[in-house]
């Protein structure tokens, strides 16, 4: 997936991808290249959220600060 897939991609999208690359991971007869494979697009995925997440905070935050002006 690349940078513009994933920036485009929804975030409850990217978590329910994410929830699937994991039970990927999870079954005991995965190549051991697919599982690397899997793994770096979960990781991807993984930062994709944590990324969605901090900007969320970040304006929740900017926005409780500017309640309090």
């Amino acid at each position: 997936m690349t940078d513009s897939e994933l920036d485009a991609l929804p975030f409850a999208h990217a978590l329910d991808r994410l929830d699937a690359l994991t039970a990927q991971l999870d079954a005991p007869d995965l190549p051991l290249e697919t599982a690397v494979e899997t793994y770096e697009q979960g990781m991807a995925l993984a930062r994709h959220c944590l990324a969605r997440l901090d900007a969320a905070q970040a304006r929740v935050t900017h926005l409780a600060l500017a309640d309090d002006d």
